[in-house]
């Protein structure tokens, strides 16, 4: 179709592509994606430039409201919209990329398929799509990847995406729709507390008769049955029946009602405290990223999006709870007893229906292209925590080690299974009835030298600046410390992993001298507690026996996997692919593991 404007992409440094594939509706689009997709990878810069002579026309794409808000020029603030331009304008750009004059904070492009219209006149007329791919592997190893995290952990690989008194016991709640009820419920929140508020208001209830006996002279009300106790043999001496009428709230409809909302609570409750820890984490994180001085502007807005979610459930919880304790609802049984009249009462049916979607797996009617609240976690972050399970397991599972007992995190208790959050310094004992102990630590750090180990449970110290690898094990052989292996998950290319011949010879220039420099640091942590049960040595003692720079591998690539031992540096580069078995690093593990405990 003939479109009044010019739209042109540029991916890293390209000349620019023009795109022209647009539909008339989204509807068409949909049917259509891969005919009308603009493809492009994660992490590369990426620009754009809109052109058009027409007026009142502009450009939206998904991600906008991602975009600093540098991005946007003068009334762009406003609509988070590009207006035709001359100019280039970034979508993604690389801290120290040579586009990103201003050095701006962009937030990652995550994989997936994201929405552009073009608006004119204010109505939208053209709809495409902006394809982004995975960059170190591929989309069936990315689907992999996800799925095997979530299994392990429901929940752990995804997170809230940046778009911008309790009761219940923890170890009843299911936690396989946590987040899908985390979605719902932000989004239906206020639909919810209106109906309840609309229900307080005006509750059903039924007028009923309540027989009574008034003194001899008092007026009265007669009915059939007042006159048949008046005639009654037990009838009281100076007394006559009469009746009251009263509102009975004790009805089906009110009994629904209440069992609803306590359901609807329980899992509000969850979600907040989700909600709260989702936030006490990610202010750790600004205290660690602001203390090395590094860029905060993603986290400071993800938790002030995380904020907002909470005010909106906190609301929920309050309005819930003010209706749990209204005095005509208080004495009512709870029970889903006679539901076929709910959904013929208004208010009350609305309530129902949302119940009801939440209480059926996967029938949760929220349009995620129109309300999208959680999202697939960054790819190098996916990796980095699928490689920890999968390191982690790999020693569980091993028939060799024969571990017995398993305790920390996800080994302990319902809780962690409820809140599914891999932790900076995760901390998992591993054991056997042989006097084995291995104790796994996830993204932390190694003591500085003037920080000397109070314990020999945490062994280790380093002078170097490098401190704190993703992956750290540390090997116990009856009760004394035998060594430590390490492990840094690196999402890029081996090539970028730089080898010992960047390292000694200062090749500053080489993409690979910083990786393999951080790798090297970890090489010299040392311990006062080698072959010790507890207690400290005057001197120190080198103890770690291998540090693995480990990365991905495409699986369209000719060669399925890597394994390079740099004997002198103490250093395995290896690949640790979805899809692939990875025999060689796990063989290496089980030979040091028996090795220094058998010396």
């Amino acid at each position: 179709m003939d479109i009044p404007f010019k739209l042109t992409f540029f991916p890293n440094n390209s000349t620019g592509e023009e795109f022209k594939w647009f539909a008339d509706s989204l509807e068409l689009a949909l049917d259509k994606i891969e005919d009308f997709s603009f493809s492009c990878k994660e992490l590369q810069d990426l620009r754009v430039k809109f052109e058009s002579t027409v007026e009142n026309i502009d450009l939206w794409i998904e991600i906008m409201d991602m975009l600093p808000l540098e991005s946007f020029k003068g009334s762009e603030k406003e609509i988070e919209r590009f207006l035709p331009s001359a100019e280039m304008r970034g979508l993604y750009l690389n801290s120290n990329s040579y586009y990103n004059t201003n050095r701006l904070e962009y937030s990652t492009l995550l994989p997936g398929v994201y929405r552009m219209i073009v608006r004119e006149n204010n109505t939208d007329k053209y709809f495409a799509f902006l394809k982004v791919g995975s960059k170190q592997i591929n989309e069936e190893q990315l689907s992999v990847m996800r799925n095997e995290v979530e299994d392990i952990l429901s929940g752990l690989a995804k997170e809230v995406a940046t778009k911008r008194n309790l009761t219940g016991n923890d170890s009843d709640y299911d936690n396989n729709d946590l987040l899908q009820k985390y979605h719902f419920l932000v989004a239906q929140a206020d639909k919810l507390i209106i109906n309840i508020k609309l229900i307080i208001g005006e509750p059903r209830y039924k007028i009923e008769k309540k027989y009574i006996s008034k003194p001899v002279g008092q007026a009265v009300k007669n009915d059939m049955k007042t006159t048949k106790l008046s005639q009654s043999k037990s009838r009281q001496i100076h007394k006559i029946s009469s009746f009251n009428y009263e509102i009975n709230y004790d009805i089906s409809v009110n009994n629904n009602l209440k069992n609803m909302i306590e359901h609807i609570l329980k899992d509000t409750l969850m979600v907040e405290k989700y909600i709260d820890r989702n936030i006490e984490l990610l202010q750790k994180d600004l205290e660690i990223q602001t203390k090395f001085k590094s860029p905060v502007d993603e986290i400071e807005r993800k938790i002030g999006i995380l904020s907002d979610h909470r005010v909106k459930i906190g609301q929920l919880k309050a309005n819930l709870t003010f209706t749990l304790r209204q005095h005509w609802i208080e004495k009512l049984s709870s029970n889903m007893n006679n539901q076929d009249k709910l959904p013929r009462i208004p208010y009350y049916r609305t309530v129902y229906s949302l119940y009801q979607q939440m209480n059926r797996s996967g029938v949760m009617e929220v349009n995620p292209l129109q309300y999208y609240i959680y999202s697939w976690k960054e790819t190098s972050k996916l990796y980095e925590i699928w490689g920890f399970l999968k390191l982690l397991l790999m020693l569980k599972e091993n028939s060799s080690l024969k571990i017995n007992d398993a305790s920390g995190w996800i080994f302990d208790s319902a809780s962690d299974k409820i809140y599914p959050l891999l932790t900076p310094n995760t901390k998992v004992v591993l054991s056997n009835l042989d006097g084995l102990k291995l104790i796994v630590r996830y993204d932390s750090f190694i003591s500085k030298s003037n920080e000397r180990s109070h314990s020999i449970e945490d062994p280790l110290i380093t002078v170097e600046n490098n401190n704190r690898p993703d992956f750290r094990l540390d090997i116990y052989y009856k009760d004394s410390f035998k060594g430590s292996i390490l492990a840094d998950f690196k999402y890029r290319s081996l090539g970028k992993l730089g080898n010992p011949d960047v390292y000694i010879n200062n090749r500053y220039s080489d993409q690979g001298y910083k990786v393999y420099s951080q790798l090297m640091g970890y090489t010299y942590a040392r311990t006062f507690y080698l072959n010790s049960d507890s207690i400290p040595k005057r001197t120190t003692d080198f103890a770690v026996q291998r540090v693995f720079g480990i990365f991905p591998k495409n699986t369209d690539d000719s060669v399925s996997n890597s394994y390079i031992p740099d004997e002198i540096t103490n250093i395995t580069r290896c690949s640790l692919s979805p899809g692939f078995a990875y025999d060689k690093i796990e063989n290496e593990f089980i030979e040091i593991i028996e090795d220094i405990t058998t010396r």
